[in-house]
């Protein structure tokens, strides 16, 4: 039985060794931030620290350590504004959103229009901008370059409104801040920058009857 355990001891600490080496090519060696609503924060933070000195500084050990410091925000807050960049490298202006109420789209597009067209989100905020002049769609891709916002972007015909990015995958501050884990995430924030409701996915009969009011 020693033998077996000593054998045992010895694998996992190899696939430990595996899963440090590549964790920077493959993302998922480290897969505690993407799980981390699994965890007590204790927890999860044990396992940063006994992970290697190169997944801690990698920007997945960072997003984990700056979400088990932080304070998760959460309905009835301010909704805190954060950097986020247009395919052109520009600034998101968040003045746009003053006395507007902002419906922000946290990623999964293609969740959103799966088994339909991919016009079908554009369409469905056009008829919220013809039917609620004052609310802002706002969405947020998780990516790391300017190419994939822009391939977003053309595949889901959305070049008429606001799509940004922060550049960071899925490790920003909707994922470490707002603890969004779900794709799509949409947080509803009314017109005094309250965020009033988040839901995994688009819940239409909220957004129509109780956030805009518009039936």
């Amino acid at each position: 039985m020693p033998a077996l355990q000593q054998q045992m001891d010895d694998n996992q600490a190899e696939r430990q060794a595996l899963m440090d080496k590549y964790a920077l090519v493959f993302e998922d060696a480290f897969p505690y931030f993407r799980m981390r609503k699994q965890f007590s924060k204790d927890s999860l933070s044990i396992l940063l620290k006994k992970s290697s000195p190169e997944i801690q500084r990698s920007a997945r050990g960072k997003a984990l350590r700056k979400y088990i410091k932080k304070r998760q925000r959460g309905e009835g807050e301010p909704f805190r504004k954060f950097r986020c960049y247009n395919v052109n490298g520009e600034r998101f202006d968040w003045g746009l959103a003053k006395g507007k109420k902002v419906f922000l789209i946290h990623d999964g597009l293609w969740c959103m229009t799966h088994g339909m067209n991919n016009s079908a989100l554009r369409k469905y905020l056009y008829s919220l901008s013809e039917t609620a002049p004052n609310c802002l769609p706002l969405i947020v891709v998780n990516c790391e370059e300017k190419e994939e916002l822009l391939a977003a972007i053309e595949e889901y015909g959305l070049q008429e409104f606001y799509v940004v990015s922060e550049f960071n995958k899925d490790m920003g501050i909707l994922n470490w801040l707002y603890n969004d884990t779900t794709t799509p995430t949409c947080h509803h924030i009314d017109e005094k920058g309250i965020l009033v409701k988040t839901t995994e996915g688009v819940n239409q009969d909220y957004i129509e009857k109780e956030f805009l009011n518009i039936r």
